[in-house]
């Protein structure tokens, strides 16, 4: 399983991005290194006969503004061939940019500070530069980085009543304009910390928070690795949740 609505929103999204840089190709006139121009933001795409030739050494900005382009092209190109690899499904122009109405969108997840619980570490993990309390949640980590999903540790989320909570991930979904909170809960055999987890799902929920939109969570015992296979169909199915949302709204404008 993977999120194919998702894909198709990055993909525009990419593509979104691309567009805002020049394109061109590299090439020798002259013996010399040229780049030929085929697309500019001011211009569109420019036919073979209107297209402009910069000799590389006098033009070092443009050529590093098309290089910084680049990356996206790839991602075009490394996007499509998940999508390709992994579903039947068609492909649909999604107009960009996707701007949320919710809350939780790229510019909370920008703003979100990372390690705001000062509850002291029982124990330390380190993985990708990042520090996690437990094994599971380096896991979920590991996770998030194949899926490509960026993500932030132990952000702070204050509801209505003023009570102040740590999400163990803040995941970030920013072809749709959104972000998701994704709590592990680990300790589910034993009874008062289920009971006080379950509390912080009830309290998020008489906050106005939608359970599989704006947090999901995971659970398991104490001696146990979380069932990753589950949680990254539960990711997956995240992200096709949220992009159907945000374009549902985007065509009812």
């Amino acid at each position: 399983m993977f999120y194919t609505k998702y894909l198709t929103a990055k993909i525009a999204y990419f593509k979104f991005q691309y567009n805002k840089f020049p394109h061109g190709n590299p090439g020798k006139a002259s013996n010399r290194d040229v780049i030929y121009v085929t697309y500019t933001p001011q211009e569109g795409h420019l036919d073979i006969n209107h297209r402009k030739r910069f000799i590389i050494d006098k033009n070092p900005d443009l050529y590093k503004l098309i290089k910084n382009g680049e990356k996206y092209k790839n991602a075009i190109d490394t996007t499509q061939l998940q999508l390709k690899k992994t579903s039947d499904y068609e492909h649909i122009e999604m107009h960009m940019p996707i701007i949320s109405s919710s809350r939780f969108n790229t510019r909370y997840f920008m703003e979100a500070a990372e390690y705001q619980n000062n509850f002291e570490y029982k124990n330390k993990y380190e993985y990708n530069g990042k520090v996690f309390r437990s094994k599971n949640e380096v896991t979920a980590a590991q996770l998030l980085d194949s899926m490509g999903i960026p993500y932030k540790v132990e952000t702070s989320y204050t509801d209505y009543q003023g009570n102040t909570y740590y999400p163990d991930f803040l995941l970030l979904f920013e072809a749709v304009d959104r972000c998701v909170y994704w709590e592990i809960m680990g300790k589910c055999d034993d009874y008062q910390y289920l009971n006080r987890a379950t509390g912080r799902i009830v309290a998020w929920i008489d906050d106005g928070l939608v359970c599989g939109v704006d947090f999901i969570f995971s659970m398991c015992k104490s001696d146990a690795i979380f069932d990753i296979k589950a949680a990254k169909a539960l990711i997956a199915a995240t992200a096709e949740t949220i992009t159907e949302t945000e374009t549902e709204s985007l065509r009812e404008k």
